[in-house]
C-alpha cells in the first residue's frame, strides 16, 4: 500500500480567518466541512456560508467531505444523520460521522479519502501536476458560539 502524507488546513471557523480561508483551499485535492451535530447554526453556516465559500474555487473539483462530528453527544442531537446525508448527496459529498472526543470514525474518516482519492486518481490519469503521494486537505470546522 502507498504511504500519503495529508497536509492539513484547518481555519475552526472563525471569522477573523475568513479573509484568508482562499489561501488555505487553494488547491486542496480534499475539502472537510465538518459540522458540530448538537448546533443546528453550525450545520446552517456550513451550507450557508462555507459550501458557498469553497465551491467558488477557481480550482479543478475537489473532494468534499461533509463530516457530522460529536457523535459522541448524540442524546443532544440536533442535526440528525439523515439531514447531514442527504445535504452531503445534494452538493455531491462524502458524508461520515465522528467523534473527535473519543477518535470514532476518525481513522475511517481517513482511510475513506484516500481510497476515493486513488480511485479518481486511476481513473483520471491525470492528476494535473499534483502529487497523490503528498494530498492537501483544506479542513473546516465550525464551533464558534455565534454566526
Amino acid at each position: 500500500e502507498k504511504a500519503i502524507k495529508f497536509d492539513i488546513w484547518e481555519t475552526v471557523g472563525q471569522e477573523k480567518y475568513r479573509s484568508l480561508t482562499k489561501i488555505f483551499y487553494k488547491d486542496a485535492r480534499v475539502i472537510i466541512l465538518v459540522y458540530d451535530i448538537t448546533k443546528e447554526y453550525s450545520f446552517s453556516a456550513l451550507k450557508d456560508y462555507w459550501y458557498k465559500e469553497v465551491s467558488n474555487t477557481e480550482d479543478d473539483d475537489p473532494l468534499l467531505v461533509l463530516v457530522a462530528n460529536k457523535t459522541d453527544l448524540y442524546l443532544k442531537q440536533t442535526v440528525t444523520n439523515n439531514v447531514g446525508k442527504e445535504y452531503a448527496e445534494q452538493i455531491k459529498a462524502m458524508f461520515q460521522t465522528t467523534s473527535a472526543l473519543n477518535s470514532q470514525g476518525i481513522n475511517t474518516l481517513f482511510e475513506n479519502i484516500r481510497e476515493l482519492e486513488s480511485e479518481i486518481e486511476n481513473n483520471n490519469n491525470n492528476n494535473n501536476g499534483l502529487s497523490f503521494n503528498n494530498l492537501k486537505v483544506y479542513l473546516h470546522m465550525y464551533y464558534k458560539n455565534y454566526i
